[in-house]
């Protein structure tokens, strides 16, 4: 039995990683047809913004970063009112940055979360995700003031319901670790 559920273990994740593969493929060949079509800088963006978050679930952070990056400036250059999608995007520019290292990315990244999430009143989840992305890059100069915000914002993700579940855990972690 045990040998069998392994195997089949390993079976789920190698079609879960397909899956996320065939995902990726599908909106590099939609971005491709944007960019031929001459569709409108929001689609653009949306596309971006998930292509980048499925690059994320796939490992590849570099190729993610980019994506979300570009995505950020379409959102931000496009001129529309803000929509409560450019909150994920800003802050999921905003954790790949973080992990690639780029804390000046994250900061930008989280700042204009907090910009437009303040502006469209975005769910307090997308909101407190940014506040706490920020007060992770501040243990380093107020430790005490960085660990008490990071402990708000992580009750308000864990109230936030099963969409902010990810970013809970990884405040979770962080506080874990610091």
């Amino acid at each position: 039995d045990f040998c069998l559920s392994r195997g089949l273990g390993d079976v789920y994740k190698r079609q879960g990683l397909e899956r996320w593969e065939r995902a990726e493929e599908m909106f590099t060949e939609a971005l491709t047809a944007f960019e031929a079509s001459g569709v409108g800088p929001a689609a653009m963006a949306l596309s971006l913004g998930q292509r980048g978050a499925v690059r994320v679930e796939l490992g590849r952070f570099e190729g993610a970063a980019a994506d979300l990056a570009a995505s950020a400036k379409l959102q931000r250059d496009r001129g529309d009112p803000p929509y409560p999608d450019d909150t994920l995007a800003y802050n999921a520019l905003g954790r790949v940055s973080l992990q690639l290292g780029r804390e000046a990315t994250a900061k930008e990244a989280y700042g204009w979360s907090l910009e437009v999430g303040t502006k469209i009143e975005a769910y307090p989840g997308d909101l407190a995700e940014a506040r706490a992305g920020l007060a992770m890059m501040n243990v380093g100069t107020d430790r005490a003031e960085a660990l008490v915000q990071l402990r708000v914002q992580l009750d308000i993700l864990e109230n936030g319901g099963p969409d902010y579940a990810d970013a809970a855990a990884w405040v979770r972690a962080f506080l874990e670790e610091n």
